[in-house]
């Protein structure tokens, strides 16, 4: 028995409370990814009825308020679709070295070419 599923008096109100709240503070993935996160979980029995809400909600809350997060959450949507539910190549490591590298080399252009520029 699903208690979020069967009580749903208290779950909506308290997405919708969720939703404000991170609205309000401006949190990573603000309202939209909160009803996102929800629609994944009560529909995550029914592929296409996740993904079709899914893909509505990306546009409904992406024409209220037009933001780059609405564009990479549609490419999302579509990765995450294709996913078979297996665990991928052990590449761990390569994550590990680049993660550090990508800030040194980050560093370096900031370093040796964008701060020269505006030096001058």
């Amino acid at each position: 028995m699903n208690k979020c599923k069967d009580n749903i008096f208290l779950t909506i109100p308290l997405i919708v409370i969720f939703s404000l709240l991170a609205y309000y503070f401006k949190l990573d993935g603000g309202y939209y990814g909160i009803v996102l996160m929800s629609i994944f979980y009560f529909f995550r029995d029914t592929k296409i009825t996740k993904y079709f809400l899914s893909i509505e909600w990306i546009f409904i809350a992406g024409f209220c308020e037009f933001d780059i997060n609405f564009i990479i959450a549609s490419i999302s949507i579509i990765l995450i679709y294709f996913y078979n539910g297996q665990k991928g190549k052990n590449i761990k490591w390569l994550f590990y070295a680049f993660y550090p590298l990508h800030l040194i080399i980050l560093f370096l252009i900031s370093k040796f070419l964008v701060i020269p520029i505006f030096m001058n």
